[in-house]
């Protein structure tokens, strides 16, 4: 079954109402919303009440008794349909659930005292997750002029209900009230919704869904689409200094991939897995942190994505039921001429004795356009002094390090060095990585 609709101004702190007619043409009424902010996973549970009319609920899951046809006072009903009480009640001719088979709902007369009469427990999820909740209602009562039961209650009472998300030892997690459900000219849907985080060390809930008013004239209602789905933060991760989500490396090449945006639990932990298919995924060891460097592998290509979840007793579950999952990030490795190092070529040795003759040292790039270069877009050499301390950095490839740290010349030796440069104005971007030695001579 398919509902069109268009949605309404949120007002903001209340919780949002959607009214969807069965009968064609939806239509939203002003109403009220808590609505998940970040993304919305599968179904943990989805209670459609079947199909068929077969569906029974479970032993402790209502107080109020089951029959077979128009249900009374405290009484319930699962069926395809419903046709009771000669008008006075809507004529509904199908479930809510979009798309199945002679689907169920579920049918209440309410009973004379308000008070719970569906419950169900949930078990098996995430600590420190936030969740969306999300029931569907629908006033049975027809919105005729004289829709009363008998003279002494021309008015009749409408639905009133709250959900309400409780841990198994009753400490109430959330609650949500429909106030009034209001009548109708037409049978008309209306989808309820809220969210909250399950506690840490908790990881079951049972939810409840209690009357609010007294049963005799009105308060008929019909339940159908009870969902539970996480609600987890958008994780999304970067290259720290390229754009692009594909990135050619020459084999032991590196490149430092980021956490970019997302994961906003309290206590966040991490998780950086590969693939060499994109579908089959390993953890990586040790990678636990926000920051990752990659290296080119040996041939082909590897696929990164970053897993988050809140932490609980030191530890997180790093199935992705329990855990936030970022965009993926590709590393190719370039073989041949593609990865061939002429373009750039670096001394050995320099003499820096103010002769005027190899004084300095410094890269040279070949852009000529023998190796079909498209222009270098970023470089930066590094050079380290035995003890692994910087003693000179430039980002330009015509800049020359004169032999000296902090004004004062270094000592002769061998100096070890590390070339990054990029062609971004590629596709995919091309990243090299050179590593050497020059020795210093006076």
């Amino acid at each position: 079954m398919t509902h069109a609709y268009r949605r309404s101004a949120k007002l903001p702190g209340r919780l949002l109402l959607l009214l969807i007619g069965l009968t064609g043409g939806g239509q939203v009424a002003p109403g009220f919303s808590q609505a998940c902010t970040g993304v919305l996973g599968g179904a943990v549970i989805n209670q459609t009440f079947g199909s068929n009319g077969s569906y029974r609920l479970k032993p402790g899951q209502t107080t109020y008794q089951n029959v077979e046809q128009c249900p009374q006072d405290g009484e319930y009903l699962i069926a395809r349909s419903t046709d009771c009480y000669g008008g006075t009640w809507h004529s509904v001719p199908e479930d809510h659930t979009p798309g199945d088979a002679d689907g169920n709902m579920l049918i209440v007369n309410a009973a004379q005292g308000a008070g719970e009469f569906y419950k169900e427990p949930i078990a098996g999820l995430c600590y420190g997750t936030t969740y969306e909740l999300s029931i569907w209602v629908i006033n049975l009562m027809n919105n005729l002029p004289t829709n009363g039961c008998y003279l002494k209650s021309p008015v009749p009472l409408d639905p009133d209900v709250t959900l309400r998300i409780e841990t198994p030892d009753g400490r109430v997690l959330q609650t949500i009230n429909t106030d009034r459900v209001p009548r109708t000219s037409m049978p008309v849907w209306l989808r309820y919704a809220t969210v909250f985080t399950l506690p840490p060390g908790q990881n079951s809930v049972v939810v409840k869904v209690v009357n609010n008013g007294p049963g005799g004239c009105g308060n008929d209602l019909a339940l159908d689409d009870i969902q539970l789905r996480p609600c987890r933060p958008a994780l999304r991760i970067n290259f720290q200094d390229a754009t692009a989500t594909t990135l050619a490396l020459c084999e032991g090449g590196t490149a430092l991939m980021q956490l970019a945006s997302g994961t906003n639990y309290a206590t966040p932990a991490y998780q950086w897995q590969a693939s060499t298919d994109s579908v089959s995924w390993q953890p990586i060891p040790n990678g636990t942190d926000p920051l990752y460097t990659a290296q080119a592998p040996a041939g082909g290509k590897l696929y990164y994505r970053l897993l988050g979840a809140p932490v609980s007793s030191g530890s997180a579950p790093w199935d992705t039921a329990c855990s936030t999952v970022s965009n993926a990030l590709t590393i190719t490795t370039l073989t041949g001429r593609a990865c061939g190092y002429p373009p750039l070529y670096v001394p050995d040795s320099f003499t820096p004795n103010a002769d005027g003759v190899n004084d300095t040292f410094r890269a040279y790039y070949d852009d000529s356009g023998t190796y079909g270069n498209v222009g270098m877009d970023q470089y930066e050499m590094t050079v380290y002094n035995r003890w692994g301390s910087v003693v000179f950095v430039s980002r330009e490839i015509n800049a020359s390090w004169d032999g000296t740290y902090i004004a004062q010349p270094c000592s002769e030796g061998a100096y070890t060095w590390v070339v990054r440069y990029q062609f971004a104005r590629t596709n995919p971007v091309r990243r090299f990585r050179r590593e050497g030695r020059v020795l210093l001579l006076r």
